[in-house]
């Protein structure tokens, strides 16, 4: 149960970060008119996913229901 509650922590905190991060704000709203454009909301889903997934990774924090998230939506 005490490592259930770290790792909840984490997913808190990155979260929040999110959050906090225009620069990341500034992009989903480019990457949205680009990807409705080509083709409509699914596809910004996707490249929203694939940039969280690319973000996660980059922390170096692995989930099994991420993963498994993302590749049902793939």
């Amino acid at each position: 149960m005490e490592k259930m509650d770290s790792e909840e922590k984490k997913w808190e905190k990155i979260d929040s970060e999110e959050k906090m991060d225009s620069e990341e704000s500034k992009w989903i709203q480019k990457s949205k008119m680009e990807s409705e454009e080509k083709n409509g909301e699914n596809g910004f889903r996707r490249a929203k996913w694939r940039k969280w997934i690319q973000k996660i990774c980059s922390k170096g924090i692995q989930h099994q229901v991420t993963i498994k998230a993302f590749a049902e939506i793939r």
